[in-house]
Parts: C-alpha cells; sequence; structure tokens
C-alpha cells in the first residue's frame, strides 16, 4: 500500500532531472511505499526524455499539462497523488537517501491532519552561487530559514495567520 507520494514540479529545467531523479533513484524507503508523480507544466526542452529513463529504476508517472504555473502543477499533482501523505519538491532538490523515510517516520511519530513536515532541502551549488538565492536562503533567511531552526522544532503557523 502507498504511503506516500513524492510530487515533483518541473517546467524547462530537464539539465537538474538527472541529479534530482538519481537522488530519488537512492532512497533507502521500499518503493513500495512510495510512488514519484512528475508533473512536467509544458516544457519544451527534454525533461519527457529525461523522465522516461527511469522508468524501470522508479516508480514513476509522467504527467504532461500545458504550461499553468507552479501552483497549478502542484495542485494537479496533488489531485493525482495515489498515496495520503504528499511530498512536494521541486525540479532542483536534491535528496538525501533517508528523505523519505523520515518523512514517514515524522508523520507516524506526529499523525495529526494539521501536522506539515519541513526536510532540508540543500540547493545545488550552481544555484547556491546565484545573488538572490543566496540572499533570501542566507542573507535574510527568507527562504526557509533553515539557519533558524532546530532539528524537530515546531512552528504554530496559525498564530501567523489569525
Amino acid at each position: 500500500m502507498l504511503k506516500l507520494t513524492a510530487l515533483l514540479t518541473t517546467y524547462n529545467r530537464a539539465q537538474y532531472l538527472d541529479d534530482v531523479l538519481t537522488s530519488v533513484r537512492s532512497q533507502t524507503c521500499s518503493r513500495d511505499d512510495y510512488e514519484l508523480v512528475v508533473i512536467d507544466d509544458g516544457s519544451t526542452d527534454n525533461t519527457s526524455s529525461i523522465v522516461q529513463k527511469y522508468r524501470d529504476d522508479l516508480p514513476v508517472r509522467y504527467i504532461r499539462q500545458d504550461n499553468a504555473g507552479l501552483a497549478a502543477a502542484r495542485n494537479h499533482g496533488v489531485s493525482v497523488a495515489r498515496a495520503p501523505l504528499v511530498l512536494m519538491m521541486d525540479d532542483d532538490d536534491i535528496v538525501q537517501p533517508r528523505n523519505f523515510d523520515e518523512h514517514l517516520r515524522s508523520h507516524e511519530a506526529y499523525p495529526a491532519k494539521e501536522i506539515a513536515v519541513l526536510g532540508f532541502t540543500k540547493l545545488r551549488d550552481d544555484i547556491a552561487a546565484d545573488l538572490l538565492m543566496h540572499f533570501v536562503t542566507e542573507t535574510c533567511g527568507f527562504l526557509f530559514s533553515y539557519r533558524n531552526a532546530t532539528a524537530h522544532e515546531f512552528v504554530d503557523c496559525a498564530a501567523h495567520f489569525s
């Protein structure tokens, strides 16, 4: 029975997909426990052929849609997910081998539907070197603010939105 849908949305980033899919292939999580859904948001590069190379190695479903933007691609992916938990991935994410297992373990320990799990995402070196990405991730911490987080920290987002 599927426990996790890893949702990978992409648009014209085929040059990164081999690294991303190789990292997914290295997961310690049983392939019977997860599916990888790739939503291609209307790419005009060779995204499809890159994903096809991994069909024998990964439990992957490739779905192409007309370009509608990241939010629409993620919504599409969530709507076709077969597992009760969805792990959202970007097309430049390199996941550590225990990422899926740790995600599942966290949800088993904290099963409330209001709980979301944020795992650490390391940027590719070429993306991290970009001045804007460095600013939003390191200088100001606008993107996830990892430097201010501690392991197993709970953040009550309801207080921020009420």
